[in-house]
């Protein structure tokens, strides 16, 4: 998911420099927005250095992406505000060294390691501003980027409690209740909390089709997203997210001992499904400006 919505920075990009980094047929963007770097300005480009964390598929990503703080002469360069100017890299592998960092319990496989670079030339073709998608006017692009991270973060904890979902069902069918022949999916507390945990599942489901639905629609017509949409949106994810946690959460305490064992389908989606929710698009912790929005 991470991989693919890198694709959003070809609309920031000037079409040479976007066919350059996106063209290959396996282009894969790894980076972070979080300004963690410097950059020099020089002639005909930066002079960088940085280290960022969580570069989901660092691993076999074909460009890095890196937000930094621009200076001149050492001095950092301020806006009209006054606030710190920011522009993001493009940097080829060959410019980046990968820190592996992560260690995690779930989510493994997204190889979402640190990485840094040491004073590296970033040409300005491959330097941009990613809230500037003016080259491009379809309604993808009107959609603000913080939507564009918690719609599809959580559609994935959608696809984990699925899987979770149908790795139960079948755990229960083939699992023996201690001291019977009847197997946990015989159980009535087993049924009663299955029926509970699917229900959640789904009702998360169409909450998130509905929010997207609405946000789609209307972008399509051409204006952009209000405070009390974007608050909604906010809300939506992070509260999905969380009561799909618990949804699962109930079931892995019925699977007993097989829901830690680390080869378990199940268990390795409570454990993917764990970390996903400590992505900060999905966090808690936005409620309380979402709340503050709706109020207003």
């Amino acid at each position: 998911m991470i991989g693919s919505g890198g694709g959003l920075f070809a609309a920031c990009l000037d079409p040479p420099a976007a066919e350059e980094i996106y063209s290959p047929p396996d282009a894969v963007i790894a980076g972070s927005g979080t300004p963690d770097g410097r950059a020099e300005q020089v002639n005909g480009g930066y002079r960088v250095t940085g280290r960022w964390r969580y570069a989901s598929g660092a691993d076999y990503a074909t460009t890095f992406t890196a937000s930094c703080v621009l200076t001149a002469n050492g001095q950092v360069v301020r806006g009209l505000d006054g606030q710190p100017r920011i522009r993001a890299m493009a940097f080829d592998p060959s410019q980046v060294r990968i820190v592996p960092t992560w260690d995690t319990s779930g989510m493994r496989g997204t190889g979402s390691h640190d990485f840094e670079v040491v004073d590296v030339f970033v040409p300005q073709r491959r330097a941009f501003d990613v809230a500037d998608m003016s080259r491009e006017s379809g309604p993808l692009y009107r959609l603000p980027f913080t939507v564009l991270t918690e719609l599809p973060v959580a559609a994935v904890a959608l696809g984990i409690a699925q899987h979770a979902l149908e790795s139960f069902a079948t755990l229960a069918r083939n699992k023996k209740s201690k001291g019977t022949d009847l197997s946990l999916a015989d159980e009535p507390t087993t049924r009663s909390q299955y029926a509970q945990s699917h229900s959640r599942w789904r009702f998360a489901r169409a909450r998130i089709h509905e929010v997207a639905r609405e946000a789609w629609l209307a972008v399509q017509s051409g204006r952009l997203l209000n405070a009390s949409e974007l608050a909604e949106i906010t809300a939506s994810c992070a509260l999905c997210v969380s009561d799909l946690r618990a949804a699962v959460g109930e079931l892995a305490a019925l699977a007993g001992m097989s829901a830690i064992v680390r080869g378990n389908d199940l268990a390795r989606a409570w454990r993917d499904l764990q970390t996903l929710s400590a992505h900060i698009s999905v966090s808690p912790r936005g409620m309380e400006s979402s709340g503050g929005a709706l109020l207003r």
